[in-house]
């Protein structure tokens, strides 16, 4: 029989999913959006999503996200970076769509 490897991601070690705990817990950032600094709550995994966009297309994060704020309409912000974490993972934002922020 083969060693049993360690749980990753949301699966416990039962074989259960769970999302709960730290890795997933709403976290808030301060971020500057237009020389304003505001706060912006999100769960870990979207914060990672963004930072990685950012890092990926050589953006600040509050550079990435005001891009975003901007885009948004009358979207709330924290809804916005969730549904643009969401479409840049699934390979629906095309890096040219940011070269240009």
């Amino acid at each position: 029989m083969a060693p049993r490897r360690p749980q990753t991601g949301p699966i416990d070690s039962k074989g259960a999913l769970a999302l709960s705990g730290p890795s997933y817990a709403v976290t808030k950032r301060s971020v500057t959006l237009r020389g304003r600094r505001t706060s912006i709550s999100l769960e870990a995994p979207f914060w990672e999503m963004i930072r990685v966009a950012a890092r990926e297309n050589d953006l600040t994060i509050s550079v990435l996200v005001d891009h975003i704020d901007r885009a948004r309409g009358d979207n709330n912000l924290s809804s916005a970076l969730r549904v643009f974490a969401f479409l840049y993972v699934q390979g629906a934002i095309p890096r040219e769509a940011l070269r240009f922020i």
